[in-house]
């Protein structure tokens, strides 16, 4: 009964892969395999993000809401409470940044959320 079940089981898991991957244009796998999320360093992929989506507002002598990203210790401050993955990624609760635009690219959402994942640290 053990040996149907297993079979039955990986049967279904064997149909269920393929038919996800049928669903995979050319261009989204293009696109996956184009991100490199293996060695995701804060002074070479982050802080640009910051730079070219953050800072423009929340940055400078007055940042607005009083929410500073200029540097890697403010930034670490909002990565540790949660609420800088939450607004980028537009999750539920959180303001979705950056303001007036959609989400950023899922490349950049997965590069910052490797480097969060690896501890966010100051390389």
């Amino acid at each position: 009964m053990k040996s149907i079940l297993l079979l039955i089981t990986t049967f279904v898991s064997i149909v269920t892969l393929s038919a996800s991957c049928v669903n995979n244009n050319k261009q989204d796998l293009l696109n996956a395999s184009a991100c490199d999320t293996s060695s995701v360093k804060y002074s070479t992929i982050i802080a640009p993000i910051m730079t070219n989506y953050c800072t423009n507002c929340h940055g400078g002598s007055s940042p607005s809401a009083n929410i500073d990203l200029e540097g890697y210790t403010n930034v670490k401050t909002y990565v540790d409470n949660g609420k800088l993955w939450g607004t980028m990624n537009h999750d539920n609760g959180y303001s979705a940044m950056p303001q007036g635009t959609g989400k950023l690219d899922a490349c950049t959402l997965n590069k910052l959320l490797a480097w969060i994942h690896a501890g966010a640290l100051n390389n």
